[in-house]
């Protein structure tokens, strides 16, 4: 069953030109800026949904439009095949959602209790009280139940926030990247957590092995676009299947025509001075670097191995091919895959 179906979904917004201080108050100036474009993504109930992609790639965008912060310029988001744009629809569907920020929507000058207490009330929870005290045992702040969130460690804000948005037990959780900053404990403890939960999850994240971790489906952001909709098998069977080293020689054109002919070699991209050569998983380098050796070889070196490396290889496969299309599939052989 879908939950949560988003159909073209895009936000433009103004952004106003740096000039003359003087101008720029007098005569302000501005300009378009796209910061989700055109996408379109299903979530089924029970699923755990990641949106992944660096700083600004819209991910946050992305969730304040589907709980309602932003309006979206142009796109449809359906609930439970109720569309949002409809103020009826949201109301009735508001109830059944909650979200988590990176600023957390704590009140500081409130105890723990208190700030679970109030949004209980503003959800209409039957009891908030007793909610409240079910929470802070859930997250492990029984102890400070009594103390103001001001003297809270990060780590200890995020667990309230996390007690904050099951407050309504709700059936759709947006999580906007919950371990941003935490040290290794507490981030496990959200992991852990976030594991646990029966509901439906969209999740936003810059860590690759996060997302891999704790979903079923990943989509991937590049500059407000989806380049990438696949499961983490998926995922991990490309990087398993894949290897990267750096080079630079004294005639890179020529070692790159060489190497173009070997079956082993999936691309290579010019990099400044150097050659990233993109191969399938081969134990060892010298069987090419035998073809090349009458060039000077002046450096070597492996380059963004594991999870991470695959994640900037899908970026910069979109942006070879002007991110005209998603990826949805999953090869079922490695010439498919690659």
């Amino acid at each position: 069953m879908t939950v949560i179906k988003v159909e073209n979904l895009t936000k433009v917004f103004k952004k106003q030109l740096r000039r003359n201080f003087i101008k720029s108050f007098l005569f302000p100036k501005y300009e378009n800026f796209t910061a989700v474009d055109n996408v379109s993504f299903e979530i089924e109930k029970g699923e755990t949904f990641g949106l992944l992609g660096p700083n600004g790639a819209g991910k946050t965008t992305t969730i304040q439009m589907l709980c309602g912060l932003e309006h979206q310029t142009s796109g449809n988001i359906y609930i439970n095949d109720l569309n949002i744009n409809s103020e009826k629809n949201f109301r009735n569907i508001s109830e059944k959602f909650n979200v988590l920020f990176s600023d957390k929507l704590l009140f500081n000058r409130l105890s723990a209790f208190d700030n679970l207490e109030f949004y209980g009330n503003l959800y209409s929870v039957e009891d908030p009280k007793e909610r409240a005290e079910e929470l802070l045992e859930l997250v492990d702040l029984v102890s400070w139940r009594d103390q103001y969130v001001e003297s809270f460690s990060l780590g200890m804000r995020m667990k309230l926030a996390l007690a904050r948005a099951l407050v309504n037990n709700p059936e759709i959780l947006y999580l906007d990247e919950p371990t941003l900053g935490l040290d290794v404990k507490n981030a496990e403890f959200v992991r852990d957590f976030l594991q646990n939960l029966n509901c439906t999850i969209l999740l936003t994240t810059h860590y690759l092995n996060e997302a891999i971790r704790l979903c079923d489906r990943i989509g991937i952001l590049q500059k407000g676009k989806l380049i990438h909709i696949g499961t983490p098998e998926y995922l991990k069977k490309k990087e398993a299947n894949t290897r990267t080293f750096i080079i630079n020689t004294n005639d890179n054109q020529a070692v790159k025509q060489i190497l173009m002919k070997n079956s082993l070699i999936v691309k290579i991209v010019e990099k400044s001075s150097k050659l990233e050569i993109h191969t399938k998983n081969i134990e060892n380098y010298f069987d090419i670097l035998n073809e090349i050796s009458q060039f000077k070889l002046s450096e070597i070196q492996e380059s963004k191995t594991g999870l991470e490396g695959l994640f900037f290889d899908v970026h910069d496969e979109s942006t070879e091919s002007d991110n005209k299309n998603i990826d949805k599939t999953e090869p079922k052989s490695l010439g498919e895959m690659i």
